[in-house]
């Protein structure tokens, strides 16, 4: 039936198909007391509204008693060109429901073309619902549904069950609010299909910005939910002066996609808390791009500036979690309260690439504690500037950052980063980052960051920031992997304090199976401000490897603080290619000469020592430890590096392995730059090598004393080669490689007026060969000492040195004592292998030698081209010598005069050694090596004589080659009187 004139009460219509158009409405209102008529309509086939066509029932302003219901069945509805369904009250009562029952189809289509239910301003009752049950809704070019209210009563639900598709775009809605002059709260939006799509900036809300709660929106598709294009959104907000908590936002679908500046938003700023973002997607969620707003899309839950209350979560659960370019999820508070958590369950992988970002903050006027990222998922990505963040710019600490992958962890490309910042200058701590995976990777210039910002404002009344920067830890059961730099941003793990601060710097912890760095990659803790650095602790079950990555914990720039320690824990570890872990002291009066005037109350020095000190370096690693080589580009060695550059000290270097070596100009160096003294090197284990330059050094350059080196080797000590460079070029020695002197060794020096550190060597056997060197000398002072316990034997080869020299620098300062046990020390006389204890302007120092028995090198009163041990001065007095050893020149001049051929059957006949009742063969076998020889310049000897052996019965078969030699044990006297080497008889 078609209207064209107004129908003022018609409560019920029942007929085919129904059209209103051109201004035609429907009305069932009451103006008294009385509640107003419901209006009805039935059609079998369509029902169309046009051009403003109206079906309404209404309590007006002077009603009372509720308004009436508009119901429509049918097959299809239209409502288009501003026409409009609407149940509504503006007196006392409640207002009515729009309900539509449509088979097929209903679309609401254009501005103003709306099925409302409204309690008005001054209204006192509740507002009705919008229900509509159909196939496919369609709301289109900004056509609404709503439910609100301005008066004193709650707003009404908008429930939408559409079987296949509900489908809102350009600008529609779908809104349940209390406005800004209602007491009450909003309604709840609910919709139940298969697929949704809100586009082009079309919105649900259920809100408050009155007195009252918000209300949630919930979102029931079995297929999929596509919100897409600027301000495309849903969204519950408590806005500001509201007094109400703020609904949740809920998601129950297969795929979820927020696109192209889309966002489902649920925030306060008002006095309540925010609701939760809660996502369930059988498979897929994802947040991708940027609206032509410059928006991204994201979800979100805030407390905004001026509100009081808590944030919500932002929940998601699904299979695999998608977000990208630019794309985020965002918890956060400006006000007084808390942020919420994000919480992401993901069975299959967690996807951020090209600067998608999940973040957690605490604003600058945000009073309250930032939210927890929290991922649990088989496998997290984060490329290409993706981001985890985490951070406080207000009163108020900056959430944690938990990943836990069944899987992998990998976290590539330039800006790509776990972050957790402080920017404070109320008081605030960072958040601790916590990866626990089976295995991770971070490379090509990608960042694991912990740090409390610079305060580069140098007004005196500007306040410090302050804040504590967060832990680190990360737990693997596999492999850990970090390599690589892009556009000169390295790929790392950092902790760091920054200038003008007071904090701590937190911790960097790892625990995996193995570690890897390599390509400039780091793990850096470093303090500038008004604090302690962070300490670095790795415990690896096999390998870690470093080939040109580092380890740093430094005190840095303007920082009054300790430098954190390094200790490493593992089965083996090797650095190459200019890999280094190094603790340094570069802070507060670095390279500054300090003069104290009058009589200070305290040890100024003292205090300063135990304020500004680099940290210490521990390696524990069962199997081995190899560092060697540097790097050919940067010119840096591999090596454990502690120093200062303050009257703070340096820290100490201890390795605790079986097998350590250092080789090709790779360094263990801890030294001091100025008035701190330098820390000690301790190496203990059961074989100890320094080869082709290798190097242990303790130097100081100033004031401050040269630390000490201690080595203990179960088995030996091996110190030989000089550094030889492979490509044979005329390039530069490595930095921090001594310019002067590029041979094997342990160095302890001076070149300062501070003293000269010892060395400390016990082991059964030590091996100086081809200029291999102990040195503990003075350029200025007073050499360092050297002491050697060595169970068995001091070979000295080819150069070899032990020395504690001073005036090296042709100046002042008395030579240094060395303090030497050993069984035996053997040189060749020729090979200038010396021990020396000399000084040019003071006393040479004391040399005291205890052994069994010293071969090849004598005491000289000055040195010589021969093996020498000395104690001279150029221009001062001579230091003392005390060699405790047996007379053995008889065993020399003995072995200068044994014939040239020896009769060996007769020796052993003679000894005891022949009557031996074991079960092994007895012989003696010329070698003809040292001052035994078997040849006469023109006669033919033979090696071995001829003939029966007297008195000797061959019990046993003679002995071969492949059965175990027997070596001497002492030197015996025969009757005849020569001697003979050989064994104690049983």
């Amino acid at each position: 039936m078609k209207q064209s004139a107004m129908l003022a009460i018609f409560p019920s219509i029942k007929a085919g198909l129904v059209s209103l158009s051109n201004n035609t409405y429907l009305s069932a209102s009451t103006s008294g007391r009385g509640n107003a008529g419901i209006i009805n309509i039935n059609a079998r086939d369509s029902v169309s509204f046009d051009q403003k066509s109206y079906a309404y029932s209404l309590t007006t302003t002077e009603g009372v008693g509720k308004s009436g219901d508009v119901n429509i069945n049918a097959r299809s509805l239209s409502v288009k060109n501003g026409s409009q369904l609407s149940a509504s009250t503006l007196g006392q009562g409640d207002a009515g429901n729009v309900t539509i029952n449509a088979s097929d189809t209903v679309n609401f289509d254009g501005t103003a073309s709306t099925a409302f239910s409204i309690a008005e301003t001054g209204a006192v009752g509740k507002a009705g619902g919008i229900n509509i049950t159909t196939k496919s809704l369609f709301i289109t070019n900004n056509a609404r549904l709503l439910a609100s209210t301005s008066g004193r009563g709650d707003a009404g639900n908008v429930n939408i069950n559409a079987s296949d598709i509900a489908f809102f775009d350009v600008g529609s809605q779908a809104f349940a609010l209390v406005n800004a002059r209602g007491v009450g709260k909003a309604g709840t939006i609910n919709i139940n299909t298969r697929k949704l799509s809100v586009n082009n900036g079309s919105q649900l809300s259920a809100s408050s910005f009155g007195q009252g709660d918000a209300g949630n929106v919930t979102i029931n598709a079995s297929d999929t939910v596509n919100f897409d294009g600027a301000n495309s959104a849903a969204f519950s907000i408590s806005g500001a002066g509201t007094v109400g908590k703020a609904g949740g936002i809920n998601i129950t679908t297969g795929l979820l996609s927020v696109t192209n500046g889309a966002f489902l938003t649920t925030s306060t700023l008002g006095r309540g808390d925010a609701g939760n973002v809660s996502i369930d997607a059988r498979d897929t969620v994802v947040f991708d791009g940027m609206g032509s707003n410059g928006l991204n899309s994201a979800a979100r839950s805030s407390v905004l500036a001026g509100a009081v209350g808590n944030g919500g979560k932002i929940l998601i659960n699904t299979g695999s979690v998608v977000i990208s370019n630019g794309a985020g999820l965002e918890v956060s508070t400006a006000g007084k309260g808390n942020a919420g958590n994000v919480i992401i369950n993901a069975s299959d992988t967690v996807s951020v690439d090209r600067s998608g970002k999940i973040s957690s903050s605490v604003r600058a006027t945000g009073t309250g504690n930032g939210g927890d990222l929290n991922i649990t998922t088989g496998s997290l990505f984060l490329n290409k500037g993706a981001q985890l963040a985490s951070g406080t710019v207000g009163r108020g600490d900056a959430g944690n950052v938990f990943i836990s992958a069944s899987g992998s962890v990998s976290i590539s490309g330039n800006n790509t980063a776990i972050l957790s910042d402080v920017n404070s200058k109320n008081e605030g701590n960072g958040a601790n980052i916590n990866i626990k995976a089976a295995s991770l990777s971070i490379g090509d210039g990608a960042q694991l960051v912990t740090f409390v910002e610079n305060n580069d404002d140098s007004s005196v009344r500007q306040p410090f920031n302050q804040g504590n920067a967060g832990n680190v830890n990360i737990d693997v059961t596999g492999a850990v992997a970090i390599a690589g730099i892009r556009e000169g941003k390295t790929t790392g793990i950092i902790s760091n304090l920054g200038r003008r601060t007071v904090g701590k710097g937190r911790d960097i912890s790892i625990s995996s199976g193995s570690l890897s760095l390599m390509d400039d990659a780091r793990i850096s803790t470093s303090t500038s401000g008004e604090g302690n650095a962070g300490n670095v602790f790795i415990q690896v079950k096999d390998s870690v490897s470093f080939s040109n990555g580092f380890i740093f914990s430094s005190v840095e720039g303007e920082g009054f603080g300790k430098g954190g320690n390094i200790n490493v824990t593992s089965h083996s570890l090797s650095l190459t290619d200019g890999a280094q872990f190094v603790t340094t002291s570069r802070g507060a009066f670095a390279n500054v000469e300090i003069t104290l005037v009058g009589n200070p109350s305290i040890d100024f020095f003292e205090f300063i020592s135990n304020s500004i000190k680099a940290g210490n370096i521990q390696i524990n690693a069962t199997d081995g430890v190899n560092i060697s080589g540097f790097n050919p580009i940067t010119g840096n060695s591999s090596g454990l590096f502690t120093d200062t550059q303050t009257s703070g000290n340096s820290g100490n270097i201890t390795v605790n392995t079986d097998v350590f070596r250092v080789s090709d100009s790779a360094l263990l160096d801890a030294r001091t730059n100025n008035f701190g003294d330098g820390g000690n090197i301790t190496v203990n284990a059961r074989i100890v090598e320094a080869r082709h330059g290798g190097q242990l050094i303790t130097t100081t350059t100033r004031g401050g004393n040269a630390g000490k080196i201690i080595v203990n080797a179960k088995d030996k000590v091996i110190v030989s080669d000089t550094y030889i460079n492979p490509d044979k070029t005329e390039t530069q020695l490595p930095k921090r490689f001594p310019e002067d002197d590029a041979n094997s060794g342990f160095f302890v020096r001076s070149s300062g007026f501070g003293v000269a550190g010892d060395i400390e060597v016990n082991s059964p056997k030590v091996t100086l060969d081809k200029q291999g060197r102990f040195i503990a000398e003075s350029a200025s002072g007073n050499g360092g000492n050297i002491k050697l316990v060595i169970r068995d034997l001091l070979l000295m080869r080819r150069g070899g040195q032990i020395s504690t020299n001073a005036g090296t620098a042709q100046a002042g300062g008395d030579g240094g004592s060395i303090n030497i046990n050993s069984t035996f020390i053997i040189a060749i006389p020729r090979e200038n292998s010396d021990i020396s204890a000399n000084a040019f302007q003071g006393s040479g120092g004391n040399v005291e030698i205890n052994s069994q028995g010293i071969f090849g090198i004598e005491s000289r009163t000055k040195p010589t081209e021969k093996s020498d041990i000395t104690a001279s001065s150029e221009q001062g007095v001579s230091g003392v010598i005390n060699i405790n050893a047996p007379d053995t020149s008889s065993i020399q001049n003995s072995f200068t005069e044994l014939p040239p051929v020896i009769d060996a059957n007769a020796l052993i006949a003679n000894s005891c050694i022949s009557r031996g009742t074991k079960r092994q063969e007895n012989s003696f076998t010329i070698t003809g090596s040292g001052a035994l020889t078997t040849n006469r310049p023109g006669v033919l000897v033979s090696n071995y004589i001829t003939g029966e052996v007297r008195g000797v019965e061959t019990t046993y078969r003679p002995w071969k080659k492949g059965d175990p030699i027997i070596e001497p044990q002492g030197l015996y006297r025969l009757n005849n009187g020569q001697l003979l080497l050989s064994r104690e008889c049983s």
